[in-house]
């Protein structure tokens, strides 16, 4: 199985599927995994755009896309560390985005939230 385009558990709280050769699109459904904390789909062959349903997930502390073939701009993340770096569609060199120099832009949390960089 190479894809991951029937993801429907709803209660999951970490997902860790780097360097599987997945491909394909990141399903758009992911958004629906509303308890999920951590997502690392690190080194696979995902292409496309960063589904924007990602930014519904609250409870995401932890999001790694990086080494894939992924394209487009940056959706904004309740994440609190965001890594997507080797995505040369994105990080590329013909790229406007820098990814040694620019993360997505923070959302607010409580002050008594736990606290990260974005990387």
């Amino acid at each position: 199985m190479n894809d991951i385009s029937n993801v429907q558990l709803l209660v999951l709280l970490s997902r860790l599927l780097q360097n599987n050769a997945l491909f394909g699109p990141i399903p758009a459904n992911m958004g629906k995994l509303q308890k999920l904390q951590t997502l690392d789909l690190s080194n696979n062959k995902f292409s496309g755009g960063i589904p924007s349903s990602l930014g519904s997930l609250n409870n995401l502390n932890y999001l790694d896309l990086s080494y894939n073939y992924l394209s487009g701009s940056l959706p904004k993340l309740s994440s609190r560390i965001f890594k997507f770096i080797g995505n040369p569609l994105i990080c590329g060199p013909n790229s406007q985005i820098n990814c040694s120099d620019v993360s997505p832009e923070p959302l607010p949390f409580p002050s008594d939230a736990l606290r990260g960089k974005l990387i």
